[in-house]
């Protein structure tokens, strides 16, 4: 026989096979049920057709496809397994263990179906393993466990408040974060003892999630101000401010804090809580400031018209509120609207004509 025959052959039965697999699939399609499904992926279980299949499988939630389905769960690409982790989680129940096993896919899509799959089923099993899921490098993947456990409801929450003790301190960063997501006033107490936790990210997730819990966490938002670590002060003025106005005292407070930053984020705070206090305490820091400003800019006036030089008059630790002169030797002139001013070379005020009164 020649090659053009055995060539012809192959086509004519690859053709032949082909067309037996496409009336296989709308056969299974039109008798639509699991027992159907199930032949079809037993005759043809590397077919075009299969990952289709899987996932009409699952909509019949019959036990029985359990077993076929988490074979799938091994499919060599992950759009196989995103489909039986799918199909699974519409069978129930039955599906919660191999599902448990997906949370470790190395591929993310499965992995977040799987997380989804188990928040649908609703099965107290499957609290733990979502738990150390939180842990997961993906933050998609890390957002579906959240709604999962959130899904499940009371159990998951105490499942996470337990979480806080964890030794591991991702753990507990994630279970703080998730706490937060909850918004359970019941997760108040925990979380403000997690507050002393010696890791900062810890601290700092557990501060935004009693900002999201509201008025019982004002006192040890306040007493988080003075944390060691800026991230977590900077987070406690936010935490405050969306609490709103049970927080405007210790937010006017914070007007005083020496560190600028937490300044600033007080007076954003204060400035989004529609509080008469609130607007009250703005406006006194801002005649405050302008106050502190003269006075320190007259000082500074004082001492450069006295003879003093720009140099010396900032090691004194006078601000200017003007850029530092070119001490190179030349003179250097500065026209800034209110005032003019010349230095020598010597970095010493020469010439001044100035609108500002001290």
């Amino acid at each position: 026989m020649t090659f053009r025959k055995w060539l012809i052959l192959f086509l004519i039965f690859s053709l032949a096979g082909c067309a037996t697999v496409k009336e296989d699939w709308e056969n299974a399609q039109k008798e639509d049920s699991a027992s159907g499904y199930a032949e079809f992926l037993m005759k043809h279980s590397e077919s075009e057709f299969e990952k289709d299949a899987v996932l009409a499988f699952g909509k019949f939630k019959d036990p029985k496809a359990v077993e076929p389905l988490i074979l799938a769960l091994k499919d060599e690409y992950g759009d196989g397994r995103w489909r039986a982790a799918k199909a699974l989680g519409k069978i129930g129940p039955p599906a919660v263990e191999p599902l448990i096993l997906v949370l470790k896919d190395e591929d993310k899509e499965v992995r977040l179906i799987a997380a989804r799959a188990l928040g649908e089923i609703k099965d107290t099993r499957a609290v733990e393993p979502l738990i150390l899921a939180l842990k997961d490098e993906d933050g998609n993947v890390r957002k579906s466990v959240v709604e999962a456990l959130g899904k499940i409801g009371s159990p998951a929450v105490e499942a996470l408040i337990a979480a806080l003790k964890d030794k591991d301190w991702s753990v507990r960063r994630w279970a703080a974060w998730a706490l937060g997501k909850f918004k359970d006033p019941k997760a108040a107490g925990p979380l403000i003892a997690v507050l002393k936790d010696e890791n900062w990210d810890v601290r700092w997730n557990a501060v935004g999630a009693l900002g999201n819990i509201g008025s019982p966490a004002v006192e040890p938002l306040i007493a988080a101000l003075n944390d060691k670590d800026e991230k977590v002060r900077m987070s406690a003025v936010w935490a405050l401010g969306k609490i709103g106005s049970p927080a405007v005292e210790p937010l006017i407070a914070a007007l005083k804090n020496a560190d600028k930053d937490i300044h600033r984020y007080a007076a954003e705070a204060l400035g989004k809580i529609k509080d008469p206090k609130a607007a009250e305490a703005l406006i006194a820091e801002e005649q405050r400031q302008k106050r502190e400003k003269t006075v320190r800019f007259c000082e500074a006036w004082s001492q450069l018209r006295s003879g003093m030089s720009y140099s010396q008059v900032v090691a004194l630790g006078i601000n200017l509120w003007f850029d530092v002169p070119q001490l190179d030797g030349k003179s250097h002139s500065y026209d800034m609207g209110h005032m003019y001013l010349e230095f020598g070379g010597d970095g010493r005020l020469e010439k001044y004509n100035t609108r500002v009164a001290c």
